[in-house]
């Protein structure tokens, strides 16, 4: 007996499970009953979603690419990762908007980041009216990214000055030291030509001798022999002087080779320097808080379907509005059937 009462009380007689499933079908029919009205609701809503659609002004999407800079070789300004979370974090939005004198309550600058590899894609969405201001916008971020990074590309680039400095001092005085070499050169030069003249002088003197003493041998007569010897003797002593003059001329042909070969090393370390100079500064002209890979482009189609979706929220909605506003009359009715019932 006890345990008929507590389930009794547990599950009174008046309580159904039926309850709900009757409830349900109530519901069924207050639907199934109204279907016209929110069957043609939901249409009419659709229909005119469509018509005003084309006219809502049209979203074109800015796009570009870009890449962390190079500060020294093989070292980047900054993760890719990172500068995707700055964008992305809205650091840029409120300074770009400042900047170019908008107001922060009517203009919305919101760009969109993600990495591929190495590359940062940026996007941002802008009403028709607002697309050149949106190519601007970009433009302007990747201006201030590169302010952020100033001051390490400012030290980078000083480095590089100062290596390319010493280079090229290096260079000049190399090249001073080529001049004198050249100058050097051109004195030997100048005394071998002194030196070959004096040698063809002293032979021609010297055949003139021995031309003499061959017309007094052949004429043999007193007092030829002391001639014969005053000749022989002054042949010896231009022969002695040949000999010498040329030793000179072998001694200088060496020192001009040595010069020579001095001055081909020297333009060789020049042009060596000069190449080094060369990649100093691409090295330094490569220097770059970000590089561009693809400058601000607007898309030639609008980027979202306005009409799509404002078709498929219209339809949604108003499918949902009828049908409340079916049960809305519903409960009117039965209300005022009620009260005359009452009365």
């Amino acid at each position: 007996m006890n345990q008929e009462e507590s389930r009794q009380k547990q599950y009174p007689e008046k309580y159904s499970y039926q309850e709900d499933e009757i409830n349900l079908i109530d519901y069924l029919r207050v639907i199934w009953k109204w279907k016209w009205l929110i069957i043609g609701g939901t249409l009419i809503c659709a229909v005119v979603a469509g018509v005003i659609s084309p006219e809502m002004p049209k979203t074109y999407e800015v796009t570009m690419a870009i890449e962390p800079g190079i500060v020294d070789v093989g070292i980047r300004s900054d993760s890719p990762a990172n500068i995707s979370s700055k964008i992305g974090e809205e650091v840029y939005n409120a300074r770009i908007v400042k900047l170019f004198g908008k107001d922060p309550l009517k203009t919305v600058c919101r760009f969109k980041s993600r990495v591929t590899s190495n590359m940062i894609k940026v996007s941002s969405n802008w009403m028709e009216k607002d697309v050149d201001f949106g190519v601007k916008a970009s433009m302007q971020l990747l201006t201030l990214l590169d302010d952020d990074y100033k001051e390490i590309i400012e030290q980078k680039k000083s480095s590089y000055d100062g290596k390319i400095l010493m280079k090229q001092n290096h260079s000049s005085n190399i090249g001073k030291r080529l001049k004198l070499q050249q100058v050097n050169l051109e004195t030997i030069k100048k005394r071998k030509e002194v030196l070959m003249q004096a040698i063809k002088e002293v032979r021609h003197n010297t055949e003139k001798f021995i031309h003499q003493r061959e017309i007094i041998l052949k004429n043999k007569g007193a007092g030829n022999d002391t001639a014969i010897a005053i000749y022989s003797t002054a042949i010896e002593r231009d022969m002695i002087h040949i000999n010498l003059l040329e030793n000179k001329l072998y001694d200088l042909d060496i020192a001009k080779n040595d010069v020579a070969a001095n001055i081909e090393d020297l333009i060789r370390n020049i042009v060596n320097i000069e190449v080094e100079i060369d990649l100093l500064k691409m090295e330094k002209g490569a220097i770059k808080t970000i590089k561009v890979i693809q400058n601000p482009e607007v898309s030639s189609i609008p980027v979202k379907s306005k009409k799509k979706q404002a078709v498929l929220l219209a339809t949604v909605v108003g499918f949902f509005f009828f049908i409340f506003l079916a049960f809305f009359i519903e409960y009117i009715r039965k209300a005022s059937k009620s009260i005359r019932a009452g009365e």
